[in-house]
């Protein structure tokens, strides 16, 4: 008997999550952008060259994408990516062991799929049935297609470069696939909740919870022994790349414009860098 209750109330609760979940869909999806537009109904397959060339500036130039880049280029002077490594393996600081380290960064990424596909869903895109699909099925064929093409851009550099694991179990290791399919999901996801009508603190709370997921799961892969921190932060700057000019390209919610402003004073120039966003 106290059995078949606790079964009841297990199924209960389970369904109470199921609710939940699909009325938070259900208020969050429902309205639309700032502009009045659903999310991704101007997402579109031609941006033009300029906007391309936008993108991929805006994308290069995130601290997201050029500090992990610059941070492997350093880890190859003397042997400090090697160390660096062997010195993760041997103390395991974070996850206690290289097994558990490995687990650890495939939940992780798998738990990063998870949200992606929830942000996906509660962006808002009105409140017609049918414009509310074409909008999802527009911007959730955005959001796979930079998937499907960061992960054939890690098996193309990954066969390219041919560089032993630390375990030495195969010749895979540049750059780490877990790292960017993260850092990819957490880019598209941070950009999807950016879309909806929330509190500053919540978006930014959700971003640094993002990226620290990333950067959680990407450790995960050095401690596991799999790869080396150089290829973990390749990774990441990879799928940061990919997640922001997909969407600044396609995707039709924010275009920057990128500008240089130089300045001429007595005792130099200053350079301004700038970007003018519009939704």
């Amino acid at each position: 008997m106290l059995k078949n209750c606790y079964g009841l109330k297990r199924f209960s609760l389970t369904l109470f999550r199921i609710a939940f979940l699909i009325f938070s869909i259900w208020i969050t999806a429902c309205g639309t952008l700032r502009n009045g537009h659903r999310w991704a109904e101007d997402a579109t397959l031609l941006p033009g060259w300029k906007r391309l060339g936008n993108a991929a500036v805006h994308a290069a130039s995130s601290p997201y994408t050029w500090v992990p880049v610059s941070g492997a280029v350093a880890l190859q002077f003397g042997h400090m990516d090697k160390n660096l490594s062997d010195w993760a393996v041997d103390h395991t600081p974070v996850f206690s062991s290289p097994s558990q380290a490995s687990r650890a960064s495939d939940t992780i990424r798998k738990t990063s799929d998870i949200i992606l596909y929830i942000s996906m869903l509660t962006t808002p895109s009105g409140d017609e049935p049918v414009p509310w699909l074409v909008s999802k099925a527009k911007g959730c064929a955005v959001d796979f297609a930079a998937l499907a093409l960061t992960e054939q851009s890690v098996t193309l550099l990954k066969n390219s470069t041919q560089r032993n694991r630390p375990d030495g179990s195969d010749n895979l290791s540049f750059p780490s696939s877990h790292a960017s399919g993260t850092s990819l999901n957490a880019t598209l996801a941070c950009r999807n909740v950016q879309c909806m009508h929330l509190p500053a603190v919540i978006q930014t709370a959700a971003g640094i919870g993002l990226t620290g997921l990333s950067l959680l799961g990407a450790w995960g892969r050095v401690e596991g022994g799999v790869h080396y921190p150089s290829d973990v932060l390749a990774g990441l700057a990879l799928g940061h790349f990919a997640g922001v000019f997909f969407q600044d390209a396609f995707l039709g919610i924010e275009t920057a414009e990128f500008s240089f402003e130089p300045a001429l004073y007595n005792e130099g120039f200053i350079l301004t860098v700038s970007w003018k966003f519009k939704n």
